[in-house]
């Protein structure tokens, strides 16, 4: 049987990277005396199997109960990995966002992690409960650092999703300050923390001048589908458009829903 990890690697206790080596300080998160050997934490193998023993690792799709956002993500979230979705300011993707992460929740069994650095518990409590959600399958945490994130899993929690709101908001919470190399560096131990966790990870992002990530394309190139929400805030419908999806259709006809007293339908 082969090992499940060679002696070299090590992985980091604070933000779950692997590192082909020891060392004194995390090279991903700065963590001091954080390395353990990796078997003590997952167990990953790390040496090539058959394809076939990779049957179901990816887990279900786990449906968000909105139709139409299902359907852009070709049957739902799938676990561990993350999504994107962008849109211009108040088209309704911090609406769409928790509306995901309570019916993920309910449908999991498990509370969904809503991080965000644009507004704080109350007002995401408020909109909560104005659209018909009870608050009892979200867990929300502000700002939106990698700090809560990491304390948060590492207490044993299993969110079947987070909520990243907003991307421009992430940060690594590594000193004072924040700039475009804090949020990267968090960006991507986002996505390691997620996918160790198995946890659907749904950011939420700003547009540029061209209507792309703002931030840059390189985000665009590390998650597994991209969508997009367009509108206009004087109408109730809204297109939501898949421009990536690693699993399923993309470039596909946008999904058409309605802005309701109860969400997005």
């Amino acid at each position: 049987m082969p090992t499940a990890f060679t002696a070299r690697e090590f992985q980091c206790r604070m933000c779950l990277q692997i590192h082909a080596g020891y060392a004194a300080r995390c090279t991903a998160c700065g963590s001091w005396d954080s390395y353990v050997d990796a078997t003590q934490i997952t167990g990953r193998p790390s040496v090539p199997a058959p394809l076939n023993t990779f049957e179901g690792a990816g887990g279900l799709k786990m449906q968000s109960g909105i139709p139409q956002l299902d359907a852009a993500l070709s049957g739902g979230f799938m676990p561990g990995l993350p999504v994107i979705l962008l849109g211009e300011y108040g088209l309704g993707k911090s609406t769409l966002a928790l509306q995901a992460a309570f019916w993920i929740g309910v449908r999991a069994k498990r509370q969904s992690l809503y991080v965000s650095g644009e507004e704080g518990g109350a007002q995401v409590l408020e909109r909560c409960r104005r659209i018909g959600l009870t608050p009892e399958w979200i867990y929300f945490t502000n700002p939106a650092d990698l700090g809560n994130i990491r304390r948060h899993l590492m207490g044993g929690a299993r969110p079947p999703l987070i909520v990243i709101d907003s991307l421009q908001c992430l940060d690594d919470a590594s000193g004072k300050g924040r700039d475009e190399t804090r949020q990267w560096r968090a960006f991507k131990q986002l996505l390691a923390l997620s996918g160790a966790a198995k946890a659907a990870t749904l950011i939420l992002s700003q547009v540029n001048a061209r209507g792309n990530v703002k931030g840059g394309p390189r985000y665009g190139h590390e998650v597994d589908a991209i969508l997009k929400l367009c509108g206009a805030e004087n109408s109730p419908q809204r297109q939501l458009f898949t421009l990536k999806n690693r699993n399923g259709k993309s470039k596909d006809a946008p999904k058409i829903l309605t802005m309701t007293a109860e969400g997005l339908r």
